[in-house]
């Protein structure tokens, strides 16, 4: 476990960190048990937009990841969007070397990830969203109701590191193996 039972009776608001951390020893030490069930979806062609519509109008929260050439915005293209509604991971090459989309398909992509992404009525989470904003901006979208993970924490706890896999190692620690 990563916190030790005292830190439960000092800071009672731990005890359900606590718990979870027993329940993954458990689970990982004495019963051998491994859940990687993770899995994704590639959006490989345009006549699969209509299955992932519900992304562009729903209200529930999605999280929003990009994958780039590089750090630099003004010279660097998006790969990969991901984005996940919680139930369905996509996907999306957009400047991807394997991609197979055509310049005027792009378009229509780009179409898609700007219905989503603009969309007000639902939260768009992401961490460090200033990088992908500025990487988004290059393709003239422009993300609304955003909520980043990393600015959040940073909230919570000032001086602690504030990458990802940090983040996950707080509050996930039972996906660790996995990673």
């Amino acid at each position: 476990p990563i916190f030790h039972p005292l830190s439960v009776i000092l800071e009672p608001r731990l005890k359900k960190l606590f718990m979870m951390d027993i329940d993954n020893a458990i689970n990982k030490y004495l019963l051998n048990i491994k859940d990687t069930n993770f899995s994704y979806e590639v959006l490989d062609d345009l006549t699969q937009l209509s299955k992932y519509s519900s992304f562009t109008y729903t209200n529930n929260p999605i999280s929003v990841d990009t994958e780039t050439e590089g750090l630099d915005f003004k010279a660097h293209k998006v790969t990969t969007i991901s984005i996940s509604d919680g139930d369905t991971t996509l996907a999306i090459p957009i400047d991807h070397k394997e991609s197979k989309f055509s310049s005027l398909e792009k378009i229509e992509l780009l179409e898609f990830l700007k219905l989503m992404l603009e969309n007000p009525n639902n939260r768009k989470i992401f961490h460090n969203s200033k990088f992908d904003l500025k990487m988004l901006r290059r393709y003239d979208i422009f993300p609304t109701n955003i909520w980043d993970t990393k600015l959040m924490y940073h909230l919570i706890e000032e001086d602690a590191p504030k990458r990802l896999i940090d983040l996950v190692k707080r509050f996930f620690p039972e996906t660790i193996e996995d990673l």
